[in-house]
């Protein structure tokens, strides 16, 4: 029986768990019914959503497609132009090649003012009597260029060419007359003045020889030179960096390219670490191609290469009219020996914006100067011996045996960060032959000295005849050196302005015959005053005999803004404090500056073309 019991409530929850699982499954089936239902819906939205999608990209592709065939009818356009213009190209270059010249020039306006000082007896113990103090507020120099370059032969021979013009407003300077004593050498005269007639500045060719140029990188120079505006200026095809050479130069070069040397790239990482490196170029840099912009000539020394220079100049010929003859035998016409220069240049880069310049010129015989004692004929300058004042007195210096003249240096161009950063040292070696110079007064001369109390024995002269005496130099060297540091901001202020410092120091017998083109010479003095060795007060001209050392010390500041690739505007100053004159007896043989110092303030605008 209670077995029964046990089965009976065993079957019983058999049947409840059953009917609580049916329950179950039934209430699960109509979940499941609805979620079919949900996700039908949600394939419908998909879809009509895929479809709207659908239509957009069509849309899209549609206008794709449209633009692109717009573009390719656009490119089939100009293509069609392009071939135009390679066709008109071609033409123009087939006419270029016809003519082979290239013609460019520029126009420079200054306005200037010179402001001097002279102290008492600066020039000479009691000259002058009292200080001076000139002015000229008002100064406008013009200079026109006009260049032109000719391809004679691709990759052969180049010609190049300049003519220039100096005029000063309001001022007229015909050819021959100047006031500095190097000018008439090479003809150098119209640098400082104002003529307008034309000079032709440089003509020079660049040949390559076929033969040489395969085997060797050889160039030959051969012309009027251009020797001025060099490093760090570097003007086009310049050489000689312009302590050493600033002036036009004639003869022939020789110039070998050099490998590059495998340790440049090692040393630029070194420069770059410690010093700095300079930034790549700016876009304003690259929009106007690296030129007239404030790291133009820093751009112009990374294309710089290690090179030699060898040559010959000819910086006087002498010629059958030239001095000759002996102190007893006066105004002979024998030839002397013509003034020949043997000049070379050595130029490495040491890395990839450092270079370095090893210079050195002879020249034969380097004749005195003599501004007083030349003579015009025509547009000839001939050499005289003999100077006859207004009161009929004559100085006769007799022809002097020219000395040697030596010439040489180091200089450095290398980058500080963003700076450009120069120096230089040079040094120079001329002597003075031994010779006599005689006196011979008129009567109104003579009485013009007694009445003065001047009795020429006073100043070491010798009586050797009526109213005459006579004057000996035994002969001396001078060795001179001149220094030169500086540099320019690149692009530090802006790509377009740049500001320049530099100084100079020439010693007392610093000169260099090289160097003496108008505006920024450091070769000789601006200012000619009278040379008392010859003229100790006996006349009352102002006679310019002898060698004028450039004993001085310089700062040039300028800064130029290139506000357009065709033209800048240059604002600056120049001040040259030169030395007393003097150090010692044989110094006395040498002229001076007829003024102590001079400011140069001024502005420049120049205009390419």
């Amino acid at each position: 029986m209670f077995l029964k019991k046990i089965y009976v409530f065993i079957l019983t929850g058999l049947f409840f768990i059953i009917f609580l699982t049916s329950k179950a499954l039934a209430a699960e089936d109509l979940e499941v019914d609805k979620l079919k239902q949900e996700l039908k819906i949600l394939k419908q939205q998909v879809i009509i959503l895929q479809q709207k999608i659908n239509e957009l990209e069509n849309k899209r592709i549609k206008k794709i497609t449209e633009k692109t065939m717009n573009q390719d009818e656009k490119i089939t356009k100009l293509e069609k132009k392009v071939n135009k213009l390679d066709k008109v190209g071609d033409t123009l270059k087939q006419l270029q090649e016809k003519t082979r010249v290239k013609l460019s020039g520029e126009i420079r306006f200054r306005f200037d003012s010179t402001i001097a000082d002279t102290p008492a007896n600066f020039v000479y113990p009691g000259q002058p009597k009292r200080g001076k103090h000139p002015v000229d507020w008002c100064s406008w120099p013009m200079r026109f260029r006009f260049q032109f370059e000719s391809k004679v032969i691709p990759d052969h021979l180049d010609l190049y060419g300049r003519l220039t013009i100096n005029k000063r407003f309001g001022k007229i300077m015909y050819f021959g007359v100047g006031s500095n004593p190097h000018d008439w050498y090479n003809a150098y005269a119209a640098h400082q003045g104002g003529d307008t007639t034309p000079r032709l500045e440089n003509l020079y060719v660049i040949a390559k020889p076929p033969y040489f140029s395969k085997k060797l990188p050889i160039k030959l120079w051969f012309g009027r030179l251009p020797g001025y505006e060099g490093p760090p200026t570097r003007a086009r095809n310049t050489i000689f960096p312009r302590l050493f050479v600033d002036s036009e130069i004639e003869g022939g070069l020789i110039n070998l390219e050099l490998p590059e040397f495998p340790f440049e790239k090692k040393l630029t990482k070194i420069q770059h670490k410690f010093l700095g490196e300079p930034t790549e170029p700016t876009k304003t840099e690259k929009e106007r191609n690296l030129r007239k912009i404030a790291r133009s000539k820093y751009f112009k020394k990374l294309k710089a290469q290690n090179e030699l220079y060898i040559g010959y100049l000819k910086y006087a010929d002498v010629g059958l009219t030239g001095p000759g003859g002996h102190f007893d035998d006066l105004l002979g016409i024998n030839k002397g020996p013509d003034s020949n220069c043997f000049i070379s240049q050595l130029q490495l880069k040491l890395t990839k914006d450092t270079q370095i310049f090893f210079n050195y010129t002879y020249m034969h015989s380097y004749y005195m100067p003599r501004y007083s004692f030349y003579i015009t004929q025509g547009h000839n300058f001939r050499w005289d011996e003999a100077y006859v004042d207004e009161l009929g007195n004559q100085l006769v210096i007799p022809y002097i045996k020219p000395k040697p003249y030596h010439l040489g240096g180091i200089w450095l161009d290398t980058q500080i960060w963003r700076f450009q950063v120069y120096g230089a040292y040079y040094w120079s070696h001329f002597a003075i032959a031994p010779h006599k110079h005689r006196w011979t007064f008129s009567e109104e001369g003579w009485a013009a000295l007694q009445e003065q109390g001047i009795n020429p024995e006073d100043y070491g002269y010798e009586k050797v005849g009526e109213r005459t005496y006579e004057k000996k130099f035994k002969g001396d060297n001078y060795p001179g050196h001149a220094w030169f540091i500086g540099f320019n901001t690149g692009n530090l202020i802006h790509d377009k302005i740049v500001l320049w410092v530099d100084m100079t120091r020439g010693s007392k017998y610093w000169i260099n015959p090289f160097n003496c083109k108008g505006y920024r010479r450091k070769g000789t003095v601006h200012y000619l005053s009278n040379n008392y060795f010859y003229n100790p007060n006996f006349s009352n001209d102002t006679i310019v005999a002898g060698y004028f050392p450039f004993s001085a010390r310089v700062l040039d500041v300028c800064l130029t803004y290139y506000f357009h690739p065709r033209t800048y505007l240059l604002l600056g100053t120049m001040y040259f404090n030169f030395d007393a004159p003097r150090k010692r007896a044989e110094d006395f043989i040498l002229g001076c500056s007829g003024r102590k110092s001079y400011w140069y303030p001024h502005i420049e605008w120049k205009i390419f073309f």
